[in-house]
């Protein structure tokens, strides 16, 4: 029974109370199309409005205007709002990142004509067990393989994922039970993205061996999610005590002897979030990047620097430690 389930969720995680306004995004896929019914059912007993929002990226001809169409046709039919963006993504960056940027900044106009919102994304269990796989085999830290939260923020807008618990076959057992119209994406059949032989290949393969493993992997990156949480929390913390006051926004200095007092783990996320502070964004920075910084500020000498992404250095000088983002080709 998906629907007391969905329902539970929402009222549990207090995300979308009476007065707020979910964001809903809709491909028209089996996942967004079950997810907008289950909210539309909702809606009435929580009291939140519901917003649909739906980017055509242009790159499917007919394709990408049939689902365009469907989701349209389905928001009028639920009586609720409708928003779409046509917009490729850049050729000059990896596709998906590229769209994934669009829709979010897409997302993020439409939740400033709300004063409390929150963006609804479909994703379901098996998403998220190709997630933490896939950072997995790309080397990511406890922050990568611990996957996606059910609640998170990106900037100043908040996420909410209620389906990250549900397998694709209830969410198929729902679409059918309810006479549901959706849309297949041929290219999540392709084995050209990382991601699809992830799906098609190594879930399977994995299913052979134990025939829960995407149960198992799911309930790890849960128990995952809860430690990078405890840490980020201990992060944050020694950020205030060993970060130095400072006037200058592209510069966050940082003592060394209160910096080596701390453990790995949390000495890691404090350059993390230096380098986000000054930098905007901490996409472009590696496990290699902080590890190489974390050598430098620890090690027996006294002095050191190294180069970053985004125009960034860090420095040692003694006992203080300085992150910066350079203003002159001199800086550097």
């Amino acid at each position: 029974m998906l629907y007391p389930k969905i329902k539970k969720r929402l009222i549990e995680s207090a995300a979308l109370a009476s007065g707020t306004a979910a964001i809903v995004g809709v491909s028209g896929g089996v996942d967004s199309m079950v997810m907008l019914d289950l909210l539309c059912r909702c809606r009435e007993d929580l009291g939140f409005d519901i917003h649909v929002a739906h980017v055509n990226y242009g790159l499917r001809g007919r394709d990408s205007k049939g689902d365009e169409d469907l989701v349209r046709n389905a928001a009028s039919s639920y009586g609720v709002k409708f928003s779409a963006l046509h917009k490729k993504p850049s050729k000059k960056e990896n596709l998906q990142d590229s769209a994934r940027d669009i829709r979010r900044n897409f997302f993020s106009k439409i939740s400033r004509m709300y004063s409390s919102c929150v963006v609804v994304l479909g994703h379901n269990m098996e998403d998220q067990v190709e997630t933490v796989l896939f950072h997995m085999l790309r080397g990511s830290g406890i922050d990568g393989i611990s996957g996606m939260r059910e609640l998170s923020a990106n900037g100043l807008m908040r996420i909410l994922r209620p389906m990250l618990s549900v397998t694709r076959k209830e969410i198929s057992a729902y679409a059918k039970e309810r006479k549901i119209v959706f849309r297949q994406d041929k290219s999540n059949d392709t084995l050209k993205y990382s991601r699809n032989e992830i799906r098609h290949k190594l879930l399977p393969a994995l299913a052979k061996i134990n025939p829960s493993a995407a149960e198992m992997i799911w309930s790890l990156s849960m128990r995952l999610a809860a430690d990078a949480d405890a840490l980020t929390d201990a992060a944050e913390k020694a950020f205030l005590v060993c970060v130095a006051p400072t006037a200058d926004p592209l510069s966050v200095v940082i003592d060394k002897n209160s910096y080596k007092s701390f453990p790995e783990a949390v000495r890691i996320r404090i350059l993390r979030a230096a380098f986000e502070r000054i930098a905007g964004s901490k996409k472009d920075l590696s496990s290699d990047h902080l590890l190489k910084m974390d050598y430098i500020a620890t090690s027996g000498s006294g002095s050191g620097s190294y180069r970053l992404p985004c125009s960034c250095k860090f420095i040692r000088r003694g006992d203080l430690l300085e992150l910066f983002r350079a203003k002159t080709t001199h800086d550097r």
